[in-house]
């Protein structure tokens, strides 16, 4: 039975060459060089759609000193994008954002759960649109001190702000007026006993965040001109848990989450004192990416 045999022969030589294969090909598999792990203190950040995507946070905060921090990327223009906004009970606010319709200027302001409403933009054009990449954003709000060095209960036009893109100030603020722009005169002083609760990437239910958004933080404090380019640290996010050159608020941290660094979706951590973490809303678990500021 010769073709029998041949038969056979072949297909003992075709098994051969498939374990051979086999063989060769598990082998290369295992000589593969593992992942490099990230090292650098921010791997993460979460992208949000622009349309219905937000963090809900527990944080609570008065109307007092605070400086508030976020790195962002832009991917999409058409409307004012509230990155950071204020919540009570009955209002959505906004804190902080970016005013597109005249020319990506930063936008600030507050409402103080009765309907009155205080807010401003500073006269230039920042830069801040999309294709332009990762950028650094601070604001700090400044009411004064007391003889006893606490905050003066002034009402909130009273208020001074100064804002930073990239390490380098931008808007100077001023009274009320300049920049202020005002809606009926507001009710929410310093000394407030009424928090507010802070949102991200969503103000109300048409100005969503339309990007990337990473290593966000508020301190009970106002940062120092050195501190703000300190942590911009041309352009790579440092860790702000501990101090690092001019940078010495660490113990001011209340408010802090690194943006899926660490983070098990739906919760965003939040390693400033107060420990209120954030949740992400409408989103999933995809939207914790790897696009992170590098500097350059």
């Amino acid at each position: 039975m010769p073709e029998i045999n041949k038969i056979s022969s072949l297909a003992i030589a075709s098994v051969a060459k498939v374990n051979s294969l086999a063989k060769a090909s598990i082998a290369k598999i295992l000589n593969l060089a593992p992942p490099t792990p990230c090292t650098a203190h921010s791997c993460k950040s979460i992208e949000f759609d622009g349309s219905n995507d937000y963090i809900e946070t527990g944080y609570e905060f008065l109307n007092q000193n605070k400086t508030f921090s976020v790195w962002a990327k832009r991917t999409s223009t058409g409307h004012n994008d509230y990155m950071l906004s204020d919540i009570n009970s009955s209002n959505n606010g906004f804190l902080f954002g970016t005013f597109s319709t005249t020319g990506f200027k930063f936008m600030f302001g507050f409402e103080d759960g009765e309907g009155n409403e205080y807010w401003g933009h500073q006269a230039n054009n920042i830069g801040f649109t999309d294709g332009t990449g990762w950028h650094h954003l601070v604001l700090c709000i400044s009411y004064g001190e007391d003889a006893e060095g606490n905050p003066s209960v002034n009402s909130f036009q009273n208020a001074t702000v100064s804002a930073y893109l990239d390490g380098s100030l931008v808007w100077g603020g001023g009274s009320e007026g300049s920049p202020w722009k005002t809606g009926a005169a507001p009710n929410n002083k310093v000394g407030s006993t009424t928090p507010l609760t802070l949102r991200i990437a969503r103000g109300d239910s048409s100005n969503y965040f339309p990007g990337h958004l990473d290593d966000i933080a508020v301190w009970d404090d106002v940062l120092t001109d050195d501190e703000v380019t300190a942590i911009y640290n041309s352009g790579v996010p440092i860790d702000l848990t501990s101090n690092s050159g001019d940078y010495t608020s660490s113990s001011d941290l209340e408010f802090y989450l690194k943006m899926g660094d660490g983070d098990t979706y739906p919760t965003i951590t939040d390693h400033g004192s107060k420990r209120e973490n954030g949740t992400m809303t409408n989103m999933t678990s995809g939207d914790i990416v790897t696009d992170v500021p590098t500097g350059g």
